[in-house]
């Protein structure tokens, strides 16, 4: 069986055909196999546990820190989202020992 590459457009409306293929697809039942074996009861109440695990890490926390009235204008200055620039610049000094060390 050969490879299909293709690029999805998240803008692209579905065709009709392709709204109803998907709604077919649906409805076909899901046979097990030895690539996609059926779980176990046990394996699942793991994943859930993993997942839930997993889920917490990736969350978000919400913090106050004081930061100069200029810094605070230059960030805001990459627009409303300038938080989130922030959180990236933060969690990459952290996450590089040399750029940690230069700050402490």
């Amino acid at each position: 069986m050969g490879n299909i590459d293709f690029k999805l457009d998240p803008n692209k409306k579905l065709t009709k055909d392709e709204i109803e293929m998907l709604k077919n697809a649906q409805n076909l039942p899901f046979e097990p196999d030895e690539d996609a074996p059926e779980l176990s009861p046990e394996q699942i109440e793991e994943f859930k546990r993993i997942i839930a695990e997993r889920r917490e890490l990736s969350r978000k926390k919400t913090v106050s820190l004081r930061i100069s009235q200029s810094t605070l204008n230059i960030a805001k200055s990459f627009g409303s989202s300038y938080t989130s620039v922030l959180a990236n610049i933060l969690e990459n000094v952290f996450r590089d020992p040399k750029a940690l060390k230069k700050y402490l």
